[in-house]
């Protein structure tokens, strides 16, 4: 009997004193991401996103790069879309027809595997990796 308390008393120490407080709150999408994806040899599309996530709702800013031979263009975007687990769905304001469909990976919650879409350009498979 005294070993059941002195096991269930050890366990109440280990809940109570773990720490389940460093980021348990912060969706696994809020953070900066990036992805980059070459398309037909010297075409390179990318962005360079800041996220935030709060009940499925995502807002943000950042950059989306057109680079042709080397020459990179980049606009400034403002994000919206909505995170259902394991999907992300981003549209852009400030370049016409752009979005983003992605799902979170399962083995990484720092990849999002997803397709960008431009007017522009077919849709290309681009990879998002969370940078912070």
């Amino acid at each position: 009997m005294k070993i059941i308390l002195q096991t269930i008393l050890l366990m109440f120490l280990l809940i109570a004193c773990s720490d389940n407080s460093s980021n348990s709150n912060q969706s696994v999408i809020t953070g900066r991401w990036e992805g980059e994806v070459t398309y037909q040899v010297a075409v390179k599309l990318g962005l360079k996103l800041n996220l935030s996530e709060k009940d499925g709702n995502v807002t943000g800013n950042g950059t989306f790069y057109v680079s042709v031979a080397g020459i990179p263009q980049e606009t400034n975007v403002t994000v919206s879309g909505t995170f259902k687990n394991p999907t992300l769905n981003l549209t852009f304001s400030g370049v016409t027809g752009l979005t983003y469909k992605g799902d979170l990976s399962v083995t990484n919650n720092k990849i999002i595997i997803g397709t960008l879409n431009t007017m522009e350009y077919p849709a290309q498979n681009l990879t998002l990796n969370k940078i912070n």
